[in-house]
Protein backbone atom coordinates (compact mmCIF):
# COMPACT_ATOMS: atom_id res chain seq x y z
CA UNK A 1 0.00 0.00 0.00
CA UNK A 2 1.33 3.63 -0.79
CA UNK A 3 1.82 6.18 2.04
CA UNK A 4 -0.70 8.11 0.33
CA UNK A 5 -3.10 5.48 0.13
CA UNK A 6 -2.69 4.60 3.44
CA UNK A 7 -3.21 8.41 4.64
CA UNK A 8 -6.24 8.76 2.60
CA UNK A 9 -7.78 5.23 3.80
CA UNK A 10 -6.64 6.32 7.74
CA UNK A 11 -7.76 9.92 7.54
CA UNK A 12 -10.44 9.80 10.51
CA UNK A 13 -8.45 7.66 12.58
CA UNK A 14 -5.27 10.00 11.66
CA UNK A 15 -6.82 12.81 12.65
CA UNK A 16 -8.42 11.49 15.81
CA UNK A 17 -4.87 9.97 17.29
CA UNK A 18 -3.08 13.77 16.40
CA UNK A 19 -5.99 15.26 18.39
CA UNK A 20 -5.63 12.60 21.29
CA UNK A 21 -1.78 13.88 20.89
CA UNK A 22 -2.53 17.72 21.47
CA UNK A 23 -5.24 17.41 24.01
CA UNK A 24 -3.85 14.15 25.97
CA UNK A 25 -0.45 14.09 25.36
CA UNK A 26 -0.40 10.76 23.97
CA UNK A 27 2.34 8.90 22.34
CA UNK A 28 1.77 7.89 19.18
CA UNK A 29 4.33 5.04 17.18
CA UNK A 30 5.03 6.47 13.85
CA UNK A 31 4.50 3.10 11.56
CA UNK A 32 6.48 4.64 8.97
CA UNK A 33 9.73 4.16 10.74
CA UNK A 34 8.66 0.37 11.16
CA UNK A 35 7.18 -0.71 8.08
CA UNK A 36 7.53 1.73 5.29
CA UNK A 37 9.73 0.76 2.46
CA UNK A 38 11.45 4.30 1.50
CA UNK A 39 12.61 2.79 -1.69
CA UNK A 40 9.28 2.81 -3.37
CA UNK A 41 7.26 4.41 -1.06
CA UNK A 42 5.15 2.19 0.11
CA UNK A 43 4.09 0.01 3.15
CA UNK A 44 5.69 -3.49 3.13
CA UNK A 45 3.71 -6.66 3.55
CA UNK A 46 6.32 -8.85 4.36
CA UNK A 47 9.87 -8.69 4.59
CA UNK A 48 12.20 -11.42 3.56
CA UNK A 49 9.33 -14.02 2.51
CA UNK A 50 7.95 -13.26 6.18
CA UNK A 51 4.06 -12.18 6.05
CA UNK A 52 3.46 -9.18 8.43
CA UNK A 53 -0.48 -9.12 8.23
CA UNK A 54 -3.13 -11.63 8.98
CA UNK A 55 -5.57 -9.55 6.88
CA UNK A 56 -5.67 -6.17 5.42
CA UNK A 57 -5.77 -4.32 9.26
CA UNK A 58 -4.06 -6.75 11.58
CA UNK A 59 -0.16 -7.44 12.09
CA UNK A 60 0.69 -11.05 12.73
CA UNK A 61 3.14 -11.80 15.71
CA UNK A 62 6.21 -11.15 13.58
CA UNK A 63 4.56 -8.07 12.34
CA UNK A 64 3.94 -6.84 15.76
CA UNK A 65 7.24 -7.36 16.75
CA UNK A 66 8.81 -5.15 14.60
CA UNK A 67 6.63 -2.11 16.14
CA UNK A 68 7.12 -3.35 19.64
CA UNK A 69 10.53 -1.52 19.36
CA UNK A 70 8.57 1.78 19.28
CA UNK A 71 7.66 1.21 22.82
CA UNK A 72 11.02 1.02 23.77
CA UNK A 73 11.01 5.10 24.87
CA UNK A 74 7.75 5.23 26.37
CA UNK A 75 8.04 2.41 28.25
CA UNK A 76 12.37 4.14 29.09
CA UNK A 77 10.84 7.84 29.85
CA UNK A 78 7.95 6.46 32.24
CA UNK A 79 10.70 5.08 34.81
Amino acid sequence: MSVKSYEKRNKFTLSLLNQAKKQCGINIIDVNHYLLNTKNNTFYANIKNKPLFVDNNHLNIYGANLLSHGFDNIWNSKS
